[in-house]
């Protein structure tokens, strides 16, 4: 009897988890509006400089990477061009952040990466973003702010963009 009870109580727990490995990572969350989670693919454009003429095009694109955890964690990295400023020749770590809900499909989103030159910190790069998730889940859209704050703790150098996502899909080995 307590042979065919345990043989019966793994049955469910092989079949619980056969149910359970057929969704797909980026199920978990899903399209229901409430969390970020899954790896996009981002695209920003920064607005021009305060007193720039009327029509002058954003800056971009810069192309990113960045992955939502359901956790309220965010890691990201992007291409970033610094040119014309001071931290053209810096080394940037990856961003490291989180996020939180404000309503459905609408989340605040921030992140720090580190500015080192020649192995010295130099800055913080500080950004602050309010997304939202499309319906599905599968692409975002949104406003940011970037901040670069030296060690100190005030703000060098400061920018407004656009920035969107679309969720990187699985795809299989082809066969």
């Amino acid at each position: 009897m307590i042979k065919k009870l345990c043989f019966l109580a793994t049955g469910a727990v092989i079949s619980f988890l056969a149910v359970l490995g057929t969704s797909s990572a980026q199920d978990v969350g899903g399209g229901d509006g409430q969390h970020l989670n899954g790896s996009y693919t981002v695209t920003v454009f920064v607005d021009p400089p305060a007193g720039s003429p009327p029509g002058t095009p954003k800056i971009g694109p810069f192309t990113g990477l960045v992955t939502y955890h359901r956790d309220g964690t965010v890691i990201a990295n992007e291409i970033l061009n610094f040119a014309g400023t001071p931290l053209a020749t810096a080394d940037l770590t990856e961003d490291h952040g989180g996020w939180e809900r404000v309503r459905n499909r609408t989340f605040h989103v921030s992140f720090i990466k580190l500015a080192s030159i020649g192995g010295t910190f130099v800055a913080f790069i500080k950004n602050r973003a309010t997304v939202e998730l499309a319906p599905g889940g599968n692409e975002f859209s949104g406003r940011f702010r970037l901040d670069v704050i030296a060690p100190d703790g005030s703000i060098v150098l400061s920018g407004d963009g656009d920035i969107s996502g679309i969720k990187i899909p699985v795809e299989g080995y082809p066969e």
